[in-house]
């Protein structure tokens, strides 16, 4: 069905974008994910983890600002389930996160008391999972429709990258079973370790 005739929601999410290489590993993961929870490969929203969902946009200086103070590197390192979140009733089951270091969940944490975090009271409403803890992979019926091979080779391979950009991304989705959805980048921010030379 196509997007612009059913009810949607916008959601903005600060997200961290791998260099290519890493994005394509995560492309994989979910497909992976995403053919056995679903039957198809073609999977719903972007392949960036989610840092926060923002109430409102923040400007250029201050994303940059929050990105020149984290030189954490970007890190994927195991399989996470999480609940359903009570906001949104048309998700059931498990979702399934590619998991962020410790680091970045920590840091996650704390932008919370940096930016305005989005609710029901904001202009831009949380978005359709789970924000601060790793990159969404899908929604399965139980914990035992995860292949073993799956959560094996993430835990073995971490997928990691010295540096990563922050973005922000303006994501209009449908909730339901349809997993309908369009975005595009408001902007973006370098952040992650210097490499030296």
């Amino acid at each position: 069905m196509a997007l612009g005739i059913m009810e949607t929601v916008s959601s903005i999410a600060l997200v961290s974008m791998p260099p290519g290489n890493v994005v394509r590993q995560i492309a994989e993961l979910r497909r992976s994910f995403w053919v056995r929870a679903h039957g198809t490969g073609s999977r719903a929203w972007f392949d960036y983890p989610v840092l926060a969902w923002l109430g409102a946009p923040i400007d250029g200086a201050r994303l940059a600002g929050l990105a020149s103070r984290c030189t954490i590197q970007f890190e994927l390192a195991s399989v996470l389930f999480r609940p359903a979140p009570s906001w949104c009733p048309a998700r059931q089951g498990i979702d399934v996160f590619a998991g962020f270091s410790s680091g970045l969940v920590a840091w996650a944490s704390k932008l919370g008391g940096t930016v305005e975090p989005a609710s029901d009271a904001t202009p831009f409403k949380p978005g359709p999972f789970e924000a601060g803890v790793g990159c969404y992979c899908a929604s399965v019926a139980s914990e035992l429709a995860i292949p073993e091979d799956i959560v094996t080779t993430i835990s073995e391979h971490p997928m990691r990258a010295k540096t990563h950009t922050l973005a922000q991304l303006e994501l209009r989705w449908a909730p339901g079973p349809e997993f309908a959805s369009s975005w595009a980048t408001l902007s973006a921010a370098r952040f992650g370790r210097a490499i030296r030379r």
